[in-house]
């Protein structure tokens, strides 16, 4: 777990497919190099896929799944952010509402 700090520059998510061939140091040379997450996240991706090839070869590739952000994260503005809120609402009711119908046939 990682609080977050005023001085965090990146943001890295990523499954297990992309850590177990590709370490710390390896995500932070590709950050040095790109300017855009996109970017990063792209040339991220096929490495632990050409990682996976040279550790497993063709018989197996765990999934591979990365998200990158350039830090900071601007805030939504306050009438988006309730916008977001009501959709959410909205789907959480719409979820409920067809669990109950699929549960009684």
């Amino acid at each position: 777990r990682h609080e977050l700090q005023p001085e965090d520059c990146w943001l890295v998510v990523a499954s297990d497919g992309v850590w177990n061939f590709v370490d710390n140091v390896e995500v932070m040379q590709l950050l040095d190099l790109y300017e855009h997450a996109t970017t990063v996240c792209i040339e991220l991706i096929h490495l632990a896929a050409k990682a996976w090839h040279q550790n497993e070869g063709d018989s197996y590739r765990d999934d591979i799944t990365a998200i990158v952000a350039r830090l900071p994260i601007t805030p939504l503005p306050p009438d988006v952010s309730a916008r977001l809120q009501a959709v959410s609402s909205n789907l959480k009711l719409l979820h409920s509402e067809a669990r109950g119908r699929l549960s009684r046939g």
